[in-house]
């Protein structure tokens, strides 16, 4: 049985992998966590449950699972790790949720696996374990001959009920059958199958027996030595060592001193018949668990007993111990080993405590002379406990230049040498150019806090490391903490996390005693990422113009800060800008002095300037968006005015549509458009405005439409003046309330019924003289019946007629307001 085992095994290694390597992807939504497997071609495919999650299974192959991007945009809370298995080559997923799985085929060669929080639908099958690689498939036998074999068993229908008889099929192959002399002496049948409905129980039992030994709460016994356990303890004639398959080989073509099983004495039983001491050894070998170290003890004296030599003891104690690549051995009461989502080894809280480096209850200057005793010893030989200390020490006081001196001087002395090189850069305020703490960010220990030092734009992408960055930072002594701080508030701020940057902000200025300028500009940086701008400005202003190496980092503070206001910049800030940048050429703060200096000669006026000395495209945009907000026009017409068919510059497109309000005001409404390009999300109502001013009247009304503020119904309206529907437009202004604008368009478009019926008392008065409406003129008197009409009555009426026209217009022209000459 163990034979065919392990030949399944080869053939399943030798055959070839897949053509390219499967891309592993994922993705996190709110209920459930995407895994998206990309393969080659159309694979066959299967998906079950594990002990610890589930694994997918490609039956013939071991795919190679590109896991480089599994984690990139997801967390662990869900999906706890992910990688191949070395024995089956499946890819286990361990889940770290109460949730299920479910995989699918999105499409040929797309399989997809969905981790839902939950408990599984009923009759899922994915809930089912995977079946083992060595088990056969189950023999199709026909209806009437399974019938007829219930009913008419065979001879050795006893031995094989339950069981899985290899060798009656492998006679069955060579045409021989189960009667022949060359088949009595053939082993016996294998022992019943397990049942698939217990195998994941069977597992469970026998990890949890497992772990229980190790940890000391409970003890494996074996079972009752026997006689034959004493004359030969291993069993070294009949029993093959765990490790090893038992290999039944033909009578024919067996050794002389394998004798048949019928004829073998009682001390070369088959291996069925063996003592059984070693079963629950080989449970637990099988199964990958830890048995106890009574059991390990036990074996350990009985290889000796029997003469084995070193190596065997060796590979029977890890066979034993259930020693494989993917378990690790720890002792009672160690915790399991942080991983990165690599896999790789996380660096421990023990190689990284650096509060206990030093003696936080006594002044640093009492402590330099006992921690630097002892260091070169007898022969001039230097005292590598005494070195570790000083170096440890270094640290602790944030010494990195001084660390770093004494690991070039000892570079073969320190397995640690690396981490503490990387430490003593990153307290410098240098890169890791090692890349030590790369990838490190999510680890549970104080490694993620280095990790973000070194790479500030890796930031943990879960709760675990950020809890750990903040844990591990409040436990720093608090000159490290002033040290560190601000460039991790700085990181935090730039990757939008501001929960974190205010806790670690906290964390900083709890430290009693002078905080320092560094404090005060990562107060101003918090000030700036909560929206208090004005309180930023407060803090930032006083320590730049302040004497001191610090007011120039502040003043640089200080210029960036009102360049994203689009405030101005004094010409003294100027100079003082232009001599600390000659100060620091050459150092890792050139280019940001450098940045800062063109934005101060932009938010000084001189654009002709800051647009020659720099290239870079985050700056230029720096630049555009001062000339738009607080540029003057001169300064905008010179730089902002487009030739026909030219682009507007790439570098402006935060700025295009205030740049292209500015122009319209300017009435300059070809630029205005030609800006507009650039700022495909600019308002409708911008767009609108300069349609309307291009003499686009329709599209400037289609652009607003759906828009009722008050701006958008005046556009309208002037728009539709320009499209000759002056009613259009009176019904827009009269339902905004704007009776002067109605009647403004009403009497340009000489509508004089409605003018006499809804217009104000004076027009209203006019107009009813013109169309004969009735108003409230009063009316001439009607002609006495009793008196003439002569010549002399009509014009007398004619008279009177006139007298009330001449008092309307009078009115009328009253009413109007007229500019003074003067104010013109």
């Amino acid at each position: 049985m163990r034979l065919a085992a392990a030949l399944l095994v080869l053939l399943a290694a030798i055959v070839p992998g897949w053509a390219a390597p499967v891309v592993v992807t994922s993705g996190e939504h709110r209920d459930f966590t995407r895994v998206v497997l990309q393969f080659e071609g159309q694979p066959d495919w299967q998906f079950g449950r594990t002990l610890d999650g589930y694994a997918i299974r490609i039956p013939g192959a071991r795919p190679d699972y590109d896991l480089a991007r599994a984690f990139a945009l997801i967390g662990k809370t869900r999906l706890a790790t992910m990688g191949p298995d070395p024995a089956t080559g499946d890819l286990a997923l361990g889940i770290a949720c109460a949730c299920h799985a479910i995989a699918f085929e999105f499409r040929p060669g797309i399989v997809v696996i969905d981790l839902r929080d939950g408990a599984p639908p009923a009759g899922s099958s994915f809930e089912e374990p995977l079946p083992p690689l060595s088990a056969p498939p189950p023999a199709e036998v026909p209806v009437a001959e399974a019938s007829q074999a219930e009913t008419t068993p065979g001879p050795d229908a006893e031995a094989l009920v339950g069981g899985y008889d290899w060798t009656r099929l492998s006679l069955e192959q060579l045409g021989i059958s189960a009667g022949d002399p060359a088949a009595e002496s053939l082993a016996e049948a294998a022992p019943a199958a397990p049942k698939p409905d217990l195998d994941h129980l069977r597992d469970s039992l026998v990890q949890e027996l497992g772990m229980g030994a190790t940890a000391g709460l409970i003890e494996l016994a074996p079972p009752p030595r026997t006689e034959t356990d004493l004359a030969d303890p291993l069993g070294t004639d009949h029993a093959a060592p765990d490790h090893a398959p038992v290999d039944h080989a033909p009578v024919d073509h067996a050794p002389a001193e394998h004798a048949p099983a019928e004829h073998a004495p009682a001390e070369h039983a088959p291996a069925e018949h063996a003592p059984a001491e070693h079963a629950p050894a080989e449970v637990a070998a099988e199964h990958g668990t830890q048995t106890g170290h009574a059991e390990a003890t036990k074996l350990a004296e009985h290889a000796t007993i029997s003469g084995a030599s070193e190596a065997e003891i060796e590979s029977m104690m890890r066979t034993h111990l259930g020693e494989t690549p993917e378990i690790q051995m720890r002792d009672v009461g160690e915790a399991r080993p942080a991983l990165t989502a690599q896999g790789a080894r996380c660096i421990s809280d023990e190689d990284l405590d650096l509060p206990a480096w030093g003696g936080a209850d006594r002044a640093i200057a009492d402590q330099f002379g006992p921690i630097r005793q002892g260091m070169i010893g007898e022969f001039d030989k230097p005292s590598p406990e005494a070195i570790k200390r000083v170096i440890r020490f270094y640290l602790f006081i944030g010494f990195g230049a001084e660390a770093r001196s004494l690991l070039r001087a000892y570079p073969d002395l320190f397995e640690e040498a690396p981490i503490w090189t990387a430490m003593a850069h990153l307290l410098d305020g240098e890169p890791d150019v090692t890349g030590t703490f790369s990838g490190m960010e999510d680890c549970d220990t104080a490694a993620a806090l280095w990790a973000v030092l070194s790479d500030p734009k890796s930031m943990p992408r879960d709760e675990i490391g950020r809890a750990a960055v903040a844990r591990s930072f409040s436990a720093m002594p608090a000159a490290i903490r002033r040290l560190i701080g601000p460039r991790l508030v700085d990181a935090y701020i730039a990757a939008g996390d501001i929960p974190t940057a205010t806790a670690l902000s906290t964390s900083v200025l709890r430290a009693p005693g002078d905080a320092g300028p560094e404090v005060v500009m990562m107060q101003a940086a918090m000030d700036r990422a909560l929206g208090h701008v004005g309180e930023a400005e407060a803090k930032l202003e006083p320590l730049a113009h302040a004497p001191g190496p610090a007011s120039t980092d502040a003043l640089v503070d200080l210029v960036e800060h009102r360049a994203m206001l689009g405030q101005t910049v004094s010409e003294d800030e100027v100079i003082t800008l232009e001599a600390a940048l000659r100060e620091r050429e050459g150092s890792v703060d050139e280019e940001r002095y450098r940045t800062a200096l063109v934005l101060a000669k932009a938010a000084s006026g001189n654009y002709d300037a800051a647009f020659a000395e720099t290239e870079d495209p985050a700056t230029l945009s720096s630049i555009w968006r001062l000339l738009a907000q607080a540029g003057g026009d001169t300064p905008l017409l010179n730089h902002a005015t487009l030739a026909e068919g030219d682009p507007a510059p790439v570098e402006a497109r935060e700025s295009a549509g205030i740049i292209a309000d500015r122009m319209l005001m300017l009435g300059l409404a070809d630029q205005a458009a030609r800006w507009l390009t650039l700022a495909p999300r600019a308002p409708d109502l911008l767009r609108a405005r300069v349609a309307l001013a291009n003499g686009e009247a329709q599209a400037a009304i289609d652009l607003v439409r759906d828009d009722s503020s008050e701006r958008a119904m005046h556009l309208k309206a002037q728009a539709l003046i320009s499209l000759g529907d002056q009613q259009g437009a009176a019904e827009i202004y009269a339902a905004m309330g704007q009776a002067d604008q109605e009647m403004s368009i009403l009497t340009a478009n000489k509508a004089w019924e409605k003018l006499a019926t809804q217009g104000p008392g004076p027009w209203k008065d006019v107009a009813s003289i013109v169309t004969g409406i009735p108003s409230e003129v009063p009316a001439p008197p009607e002609p006495d019946p009793l008196l003439p009409d002569g010549p002399l009555a009509q014009n007398k009426r004619l008279v009177d007629e006139s007298a009330l026209t001449r008092d309307a217009i009078t009115n009328l022209l009253n009413s109007v307001p007229v500019s003074d000459p003067l104010s013109q």
